[in-house]
C-alpha cells in the first residue's frame, strides 16, 4: 500500500510538470521569432549603413571635382612660356577651325537657295517659252485655215457679184475721173479690188489689168487737164 501511494503521489507531482511543458512545435515557433527580429534588424541597419555611406560619399565626389579643377588650373598655371603659347595658338586654331566650318555651312545653305531659286527661274522661262511656242502654233494654224478659206474656190453668184462690184468702179473712174475727183476714185477702187477682186476667182487677171489700165488713162486726162487750166 505504501508503495501504492508512493507511485499515485509522484504521478500526482509530475502532473503540473507535464501541463507547464512546451510543445515541440511551440518551441520552434519561439525559437524562429528571435531569429526574424534580428534578421530585420540586420537589414535596418545595411541600409542605414549604406544610406551614410552614399551621404559621406556625396560631398566626397564633390570634393574631388573641385580639387580635379584645382589641379587643371595649377597646371595651366605651371605652363611654361611655351607651353602657354602652344595651347593658345590651339584654342585660337580650334577657334578658327569652328567659324572655318560656321562659313562652310553658311556657304553651303546660301547655294541651295540660289539654286533653288535659279531653278525656279528655268522652270518660269520655259513656261513662258511653251506660251509663246503654243501662241505662235494657234497663229500659224490660223493664217492656214485663213489661206484655205481664201484658197477655195468662190461659187458663181459670189463670184458675179463680185466681178460687178470690181466692174462698177472701174467704169467710174473710166467716167467720172477729173482733177478734184482722181483721188477719191482711186482709193474707192482700190478698196473694192482689195476686197472684191479676190472672189472673182479665174476672172482676178482680167478684172486687175482692165482696173491697171483705166488708172493709167484717167491719170493721163487728168494731167492734161491740169495743163490746159
Amino acid at each position: 500500500k505504501s508503495r501504492a501511494k508512493s507511485r499515485e503521489k509522484s504521478d500526482d507531482d509530475d502532473e503540473p510538470k507535464r501541463q507547464r511543458a512546451p510543445s515541440e512545435d511551440e518551441g520552434r515557433k519561439e525559437e524562429k521569432k528571435p531569429e526574424k527580429d534580428e534578421k530585420e534588424s540586420d537589414e535596418e541597419e545595411k541600409n542605414e549603413k549604406r544610406k551614410d555611406d552614399s551621404e559621406e560619399r556625396k560631398p566626397e565626389r564633390q570634393e574631388d571635382g573641385q580639387e580635379e579643377e584645382r589641379e587643371h588650373s595649377e597646371k595651366r598655371a605651371k605652363l611654361s612660356p611655351e607651353e602657354e603659347k602652344r595651347r593658345k595658338e590651339d584654342e585660337m586654331r580650334r577657334r578658327e577651325e569652328e567659324l572655318q566650318r560656321r562659313r562652310e555651312e553658311k556657304r553651303r545653305r546660301e547655294d541651295e537657295e540660289r539654286s533653288k531659286m535659279e531653278a525656279d527661274r528655268r522652270a518660269e522661262r520655259q513656261k513662258e517659252r511653251q506660251a509663246e511656242q503654243d501662241k505662235r502654233k494657234d497663229e500659224e494654224r490660223h493664217k492656214r485655215e485663213d489661206k484655205q478659206d481664201d484658197d477655195k474656190e468662190p461659187d458663181e453668184e459670189t463670184k458675179t457679184e463680185a466681178m460687178l462690184s470690181v466692174l462698177k468702179v472701174i467704169q467710174k473712174m473710166s467716167s467720172k475721173a477729173a482733177p478734184e475727183t482722181f483721188e477719191s476714185l482711186k482709193k474707192e477702187l482700190d478698196e473694192v479690188l482689195h476686197t472684191e477682186l479676190p472672189k472673182t476667182g479665174d476672172q482676178q487677171p482680167v478684172l486687175k489689168a482692165e482696173a491697171d489700165r483705166v488708172v493709167e488713162f484717167a491719170k493721163r486726162y487728168v494731167a492734161e487737164v491740169s495743163e490746159n487750166q
